[in-house]
């Protein structure tokens, strides 16, 4: 009985150091203060950093509030008891409580508003403004260790010098479980997200707009995926206007997706007045494009080198110049470069289907190369499109093996698209374009009269 009461007090006062923490930060706080209240709450986050979070801690942040500093988080959370960073009170003119790069105060000075260096973290309701360095962004991830069980939610990412959620890592680390939802990506002279570590990635019902203002990089997008180590991605729901900064293809562009691996969805997004193109795909395979709107890009969708076995269907296209693009590499050394394998760049075994693309200049559908294979075949399924003007080159081939649908029923026995007068026209909202019918309303992306 003795032994059962010795263990029953222990338990007890080991749970009491179990329980969760809510700590509070207000730029009229006191560092010296222990935090746990609105009116004993923190001034600085360097005092937040200096704190041994436990698992199910919460930090709470003024809202209204400004912090000239960077903060890293180091401790991790549990599954089920995740460290958050979250915003408290009304605040005088925005819900959110603000982290701004500039003129940055605290100790040490960084040039990145949020590290998160830690797994089973919750960040909500934060606006991160204004890091300094080109090279970062506002909020990094960097997998020096494994990090897993990372959300981002609600949050505002404005007027980086750099990229607004800029996530990589050492070789042999990665980052897995990572959700970005719900978040507004604005005026970031990089990309919007850029992400190179990753193994299960969701970014869904975000707003982008007026981001890619500077040449930061080479390629840049609202969401830039690139490298092989980013694997079992869904892109969904997002609202993408105003890229800027683009050629056709190098800049401005809405998603980017290269040489990701495995498992990527791209669906239901609004994609809408970018310099550039709407949806990028080269250097990848088995890649889902469906149910998006795009429109007033340069070329809706552009798939090319090394490309095979992607599914582009159901897409709603208005382009300037191209809707459409499939674009290969020849046996012959057309249109690839001086050290790529012809192996690696064939344009195979696609599925484009039941998409609406019309255009102002160029062509809807374009195909170039990818045909002249060592087995001589071409396993490409291209059907059940409606293309708009310009006519007569509904759809343009380019040099190789086919040069018109009718060789392309030949190999494959697919039907040859038909025109339809589809029309687009800007919400009413300002934000974005809606396919119309002028009987039927607003359509979904895809879809013909018919159905």
């Amino acid at each position: 009985m003795r032994c059962f009461l010795i263990g029953f007090l222990l338990s007890l006062l080991l749970s009491r150091f179990a329980y969760a923490t809510d700590y509070y930060v207000d730029p009229g706080g006191n560092d010296d203060a222990d935090g746990t209240s609105e009116k004993s709450a923190w001034k600085t986050l360097g005092r937040v950093e200096r704190q041994p979070l436990e698992p199910g801690d919460s930090i709470n942040l003024r809202a209204g509030a400004t912090w000239h500093e960077s903060i890293r988080l180091t401790r991790s959370g549990t599954p089920q008891k995740p460290i958050s960073l979250r915003g408290y009170g009304a605040g005088p003119a925005t819900s959110y409580p603000t982290i701004s790069g500039a003129d940055e105060t605290g100790k040490p000075v960084r040039d990145y508003c949020l590290d998160i260096a830690a797994s089973h973290v919750v960040i909500v309701g934060i606006e991160f403004t204004a890091a300094a360095n080109p090279q970062r962004g506002a909020i990094m991830i960097w997998a020096d260790q494994d990090r897993t069980d990372i959300t981002i939610a609600r949050c505002r990412i404005s007027e980086s010098r750099g990229r607004g959620i800029w996530v990589a890592g050492d070789d042999a680390k990665t980052v897995s479980k990572l959700l970005i939802s719900g978040c507004e990506f604005l005026k970031n002279d990089g990309s919007g997200i850029q992400i190179s570590k990753m193994a299960g990635l969701s970014i869904s019902g975000n707003r982008f707009s007026g981001n890619c203002r500077k040449p930061v990089d080479e390629w840049q997008a609202a969401i830039r995926l690139w490298s092989a180590d980013v694997s079992n991605v869904r892109i969904s729901q997002n609202r993408i206007g105003d890229q800027l900064f683009g050629l056709d293809r190098g800049a401005g562009m809405g998603i980017h997706i290269d040489e990701v691996g495995a498992g990527v969805s791209v669906g239901n997004n609004d994609i809408f007045d970018c310099d550039g193109s709407g949806i990028v795909v080269e250097n990848t395979r088995g890649v889902e494009v469906s149910f998006n709107v795009i429109a007033n890009v340069a070329t809706g969708i552009f798939a090319y080198r090394a490309g095979h076995d992607h599914n582009i269907h159901r897409n709603a296209i208005f382009a300037r110049e191209l809707g459409i693009v499939l674009q290969g590499h020849r046996a012959n050394g057309v249109n690839a470069g001086p050290e790529i394998l012809v192996k690696e760049n064939l344009f195979t075994n696609n599925r484009v289907e039941s998409n609406v693309a019309i255009t102002e200049k160029y062509s809807p559908l374009k195909v170039i190369g990818g045909a002249e294979q060592a087995s001589g075949a071409l396993i490409n399924k291209i059907g059940n499109n409606a293309f708009g003007p310009p006519k007569p080159n509904l759809v343009e081939w380019g040099p190789g093996l086919l040069s018109s649908y009718a060789e392309l029923e030949k190999m494959v026995g697919a039907k040859q698209d038909g025109e339809l007068d589809v029309k687009f026209a800007r919400r009413k909202d300002g934000e974005g374009w809606e396919r119309i019918d002028a009987n039927k309303g607003l359509l979904p992306a895809g879809a013909r009269r018919s159905d």
